[in-house]
């Protein structure tokens, strides 16, 4: 059972983490005033960030994207993908602190993420994308308790 749990972890965390143009993790708006007269003198502007990608679109426009866009976020998406794989071996090898501590280094990965958009607390919503490789961290997580207290 908690092998099952682990491998679901796993992937829920990669999902998460690598199909960023479709699960983006922070979703907020922002008003943008322009120093110019303007028939609107100010607008809304869009963002959805991710570790790797940020897409921005100010209102009616086309929709910007730019990859690699901080260097502490592309990091911590590689933290991600580097913390299911150690899940992953971990839950293959049946050694629970492989486990426990794959899904550990993205629980803190997610937090470190969180703290490098300084800021912007009021105005974000966390979205599919760092909900699911939250869940994978938990399920990770409780693999590894499962299998210490099957044990």
């Amino acid at each position: 059972m908690g092998s099952v749990i682990g491998i679901i972890g796993v992937c829920l965390t990669l999902v998460g983490t690598i199909f960023q143009s479709l699960f983006p993790w922070i979703t907020f708006k922002k008003g943008l005033v322009f120093p110019l007269p303007t028939p609107k003198p100010w607008r809304w502007v869009y963002y959805q960030i991710s570790p790797f990608i940020i897409r921005y679109q100010l209102e009616g426009d086309i929709v910007q994207e730019q990859w690699f866009y901080k260097m502490d976020t592309t990091l911590i998406g590689a933290i991600c993908i580097i913390g299911a794989i150690i899940g992953l071996i971990g839950v293959f090898t049946n050694i629970r602190k492989i486990n426990l501590a794959g899904g550990i280094m993205i629980m803190f990965a997610l937090i470190g993420f969180g703290t490098c958009l300084p800021g912007l607390y009021p105005y974000i919503a966390w979205e599919s994308g760092a909900k699911l490789t939250f869940f994978g961290s938990i399920m990770l997580i409780s693999s590894a308790v499962i299998g210490y207290l099957k044990d």
